[in-house]
């Protein structure tokens, strides 16, 4: 079992800590919101005001999967540049995370409820 942490709980981060968690893995997460799938361990806070709040312990993989706050130049060099940023830097500090995966998004959110 692989204790991994997603940034970004959407649609996207939300589905895929719900395989995780079927395939027998611990999952924290951060997402800016309050709201998360039983049996994740959530960390709410904005990533783009920093990474105050990291589970205590190592992980295994840092899986960043983060959306906009807004659809503009601003917020995509925030979403994509300085949040990754921030909490890898955080992370790398503290030699706590084994593996990282960025996985840039753009309106993935829109094309996915609208296939279903």
């Amino acid at each position: 079992m692989s204790h991994i942490l997603i940034a970004g709980l959407g649609d996207l981060g939300t589905g895929l800590a719900e395989q995780l968690m079927a395939g027998g893995h611990r999952i924290s997460a951060i997402r800016r919101g309050t709201q998360a799938p039983s049996g994740v361990e959530l960390y709410s806070q904005d990533l783009t005001e920093g990474a105050a709040m990291l589970p205590p312990d190592p992980v295994d993989l840092l899986v960043i999967i983060m959306t906009p706050s807004e659809y503009s130049e601003e917020g995509y060099l925030q979403a994509y540049v300085r949040a990754p940023l921030t909490c890898w830097n955080r992370w790398d500090a503290s030699s706590r995370c084994r593996r990282w995966c960025l996985c840039p998004v753009v309106r993935c959110s829109a094309i996915w409820k609208g296939g279903r």
